[in-house]
Protein backbone atom coordinates (compact mmCIF):
# COMPACT_ATOMS: atom_id res chain seq x y z
CA UNK A 1 0.00 0.00 0.00
CA UNK A 2 2.77 2.27 0.70
CA UNK A 3 4.98 1.52 -2.47
CA UNK A 4 0.69 2.52 -4.03
CA UNK A 5 0.87 5.49 -2.10
CA UNK A 6 4.65 6.63 -3.13
CA UNK A 7 4.13 5.95 -7.04
CA UNK A 8 0.53 8.14 -6.79
CA UNK A 9 2.76 11.08 -5.09
CA UNK A 10 5.18 10.70 -7.93
CA UNK A 11 2.58 10.76 -10.39
CA UNK A 12 0.13 12.86 -9.61
CA UNK A 13 2.51 16.24 -10.18
CA UNK A 14 3.34 14.98 -13.77
CA UNK A 15 -0.27 14.05 -14.79
CA UNK A 16 -1.72 17.71 -13.41
CA UNK A 17 1.56 19.39 -15.03
CA UNK A 18 0.60 17.76 -18.75
CA UNK A 19 -3.16 18.36 -18.18
CA UNK A 20 -1.94 22.40 -17.38
CA UNK A 21 0.01 22.08 -20.50
CA UNK A 22 -2.18 20.22 -22.58
CA UNK A 23 -5.61 21.00 -22.24
CA UNK A 24 -5.27 24.67 -20.96
CA UNK A 25 -2.89 25.33 -23.59
CA UNK A 26 -0.77 27.77 -21.57
CA UNK A 27 2.54 29.34 -23.47
CA UNK A 28 5.34 28.06 -23.77
CA UNK A 29 7.19 31.08 -21.72
CA UNK A 30 4.82 29.72 -18.40
CA UNK A 31 6.07 26.31 -18.49
CA UNK A 32 8.45 26.80 -15.53
CA UNK A 33 5.80 29.03 -13.55
CA UNK A 34 3.08 25.70 -13.93
CA UNK A 35 5.98 23.59 -13.22
CA UNK A 36 7.08 25.18 -10.12
CA UNK A 37 3.82 26.12 -9.20
CA UNK A 38 2.43 22.24 -9.24
CA UNK A 39 5.76 21.20 -7.59
CA UNK A 40 5.92 23.45 -4.84
CA UNK A 41 2.09 22.82 -4.03
CA UNK A 42 2.46 18.96 -4.65
CA UNK A 43 5.43 18.69 -1.65
CA UNK A 44 3.69 21.37 0.93
CA UNK A 45 4.11 19.56 3.62
CA UNK A 46 7.76 18.54 2.70
CA UNK A 47 8.68 22.42 2.97
CA UNK A 48 10.56 22.14 6.16
CA UNK A 49 10.99 26.45 7.21
CA UNK A 50 8.37 28.73 5.69
CA UNK A 51 5.90 27.02 3.15
CA UNK A 52 5.49 29.98 1.09
CA UNK A 53 9.65 30.44 0.49
CA UNK A 54 9.36 26.40 -0.94
CA UNK A 55 7.01 27.02 -3.19
CA UNK A 56 8.99 30.43 -4.47
CA UNK A 57 12.09 28.33 -4.38
CA UNK A 58 10.56 25.38 -6.47
CA UNK A 59 9.55 27.90 -8.79
CA UNK A 60 12.90 29.86 -8.90
CA UNK A 61 14.82 26.58 -9.43
CA UNK A 62 12.11 25.42 -12.09
CA UNK A 63 12.98 28.76 -14.27
CA UNK A 64 16.80 28.28 -14.01
CA UNK A 65 16.22 24.90 -14.31
CA UNK A 66 14.32 25.72 -18.11
CA UNK A 67 16.52 28.25 -19.00
CA UNK A 68 19.29 26.20 -18.91
CA UNK A 69 18.60 23.47 -20.78
CA UNK A 70 16.65 25.90 -23.38
CA UNK A 71 20.06 27.77 -24.05
CA UNK A 72 21.82 24.32 -23.78
CA UNK A 73 20.60 23.22 -26.44
CA UNK A 74 20.76 26.58 -28.84
CA UNK A 75 24.41 26.53 -28.21
CA UNK A 76 24.06 22.18 -28.63
CA UNK A 77 22.58 22.91 -32.32
CA UNK A 78 25.32 25.55 -32.77
CA UNK A 79 28.45 22.92 -32.14
CA UNK A 80 26.15 20.21 -34.00
CA UNK A 81 26.28 22.54 -37.30
CA UNK A 82 30.18 24.22 -37.03
CA UNK A 83 31.34 20.27 -37.19
CA UNK A 84 28.91 19.14 -40.21
CA UNK A 85 30.53 21.76 -41.59
CA UNK A 86 28.45 24.66 -41.92
CA UNK A 87 30.78 28.23 -41.22
CA UNK A 88 27.75 30.47 -41.84
CA UNK A 89 25.73 29.38 -38.63
CA UNK A 90 22.91 31.87 -39.32
CA UNK A 91 23.28 33.38 -42.80
CA UNK A 92 22.58 31.44 -45.26
CA UNK A 93 23.67 32.75 -48.46
CA UNK A 94 22.19 31.98 -51.97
Amino acid sequence: MKNCILILKILLPVAICLILIGIIKIPFSYYPLSFGLVIGLANWNSHKYNLLLGVLLSIFVSHIAFYLAYFSFAITINIFSFMKGDTCLGNKST
